[in-house]
């Protein structure tokens, strides 16, 4: 991931792509690197009336048109700074990918969702399959944003949630990267869950053996891998307690893997969504 060369920006002109701007333009400050600024389209359906379609924009018209809303978008957001500009046909998040796929990018930020009522409980199509489909980290941002919510730059602190399973070491080291790169305190965190207790169980005596068991090994993470960062285990759901965490460490950014390292499937993967629906504070997946 690191040095960041080019970071890529996709754009679909909503509110929340036009808040999230100001964190792309202080990242290719940070790393004094370019912006490509993607905008994706799709044709519309045509509608038809007794003698035909009905008001049907030729393709290169409507190319047009969404290229000239994309220079009016960067004239307002990015007037001054180093940026290339794409406009393409097709399925956004294909789009993306296949710029990914024959251009290559170092990182892709983008919020979590740009439109619709159920903003607030889903994060959107487009982020899901991105997440799923391209292999470099995806920085999003924090999907609930309230008026006065802190900016979360400079980031100062940053939380990695590991699951202590085959992809750990590339994620905690991707995550001591960035907190150098960034001058940012990093925590190791690992969640431990527990089955329902049962009555034939010394559920006491279980639950301290899980919790010691499991800080040793995010311990030897830090060691093995020569990691400087503080070490957490707390008990409960993976989701609760990341969000926990990040608000008692009033964490400005959460890291955490998707899987992709040497083909591993990670335990956090299944709950990758619902972390970034609830987390606090932007989140890196890597």
């Amino acid at each position: 991931m690191l040095p960041l060369r080019q970071i890529l920006f996709p754009v679909d002109f909503s509110e929340p792509c036009k808040a999230m701007a100001p964190q792309v333009i202080q990242m290719a400050h940070h790393y004094s690197c370019p912006i490509t600024l993607l905008h994706a389209y799709e044709l519309p359906a045509a509608f038809y009336g007794d003698l035909g379609p009905i008001d049907v924009m030729i393709p290169a018209d409507l190319e047009g048109a969404h290229a000239s809303q994309l220079r009016n978008f960067a004239a307002e957001y990015f007037p001054a700074e180093a940026h290339a500009q794409i406009v393409r046909c097709g399925e956004p998040s294909a789009v993306i990918h296949d710029f990914v796929q024959h251009n290559g990018t170092d990182l892709i930020m983008m919020p979590t969702s740009g439109r619709g009522p159920l903003r607030r409980l889903l994060i959107g199509s487009v982020v899901a399959k991105v997440l799923h489909d391209v292999s470099c980290p995806v920085w999003t941002a924090a999907h609930h944003t309230e008026a006065g919510a802190p900016s979360h730059w400079p980031v100062r602190t940053i939380l990695c949630a590991v699951s202590l399973g085959e992809e750990s070491g590339p994620v905690a080291r991707a995550a001591y990267a960035v907190a150098q790169s960034l001058g940012a305190k990093l925590t190791l965190f690992h969640a431990v869950g527990y089955p329902h207790p049962s009555i034939d169980v010394d559920y006491e005596y279980f639950r301290k053996q899980m919790l010691e068991q499991a800080t040793q090994r995010l311990q030897s993470l830090r060691w093995e891998n020569q990691i400087e960062a503080s070490v957490i285990v707390a008990e409960g759901s993976t989701v609760s307690t990341i969000r926990q965490q990040a608000l008692t460490a009033q964490a400005d950014l959460i890291i955490l893997g998707r899987g992709h390292a040497r083909g591993a499937i990670s335990r956090l993967w299944s709950d990758l969504y619902d972390v970034i629906r609830e987390a606090p504070c932007p989140v890196l997946s890597v």
